[in-house]
């Protein structure tokens, strides 16, 4: 397994949000880079997933619509329907 290289970053960051961030790190015993390193990992993983969740909500709702469209264009109006017509047309 490789070795992760590490990279010193400066941050602006309100004062406030500081404040949270250290009280939160002092009482989780890590330190502020490992912090900012593990928010960074969720952040993108939760937006990846998001993004994965919008493609499957919008594929969804397009299957959908072709069901509608095909349902329209159908000369059938249900199962019993087809079960009908299929009777009527085997031959003996």
């Amino acid at each position: 397994m490789m070795k992760s290289k590490y990279v010193r970053i400066n941050l602006t960051i309100p004062e406030e949000r500081l404040n949270q961030i250290d009280e939160f790190c002092e009482n989780e015993n890590i330190s502020r880079s490992e912090f900012v390193r593990e928010a960074a990992a969720d952040f993108i993983a939760l937006k990846t997933e998001a993004k994965k969740d919008d493609k499957k909500k919008k594929d969804m709702a397009r299957a959908i619509e072709m069901m509608e469209e095909i349902r329209e264009k159908s000369t059938l109006t249900g199962g019993t329907e087809v079960i009908r017509k299929f009777r009527d047309e085997r031959h003996f």
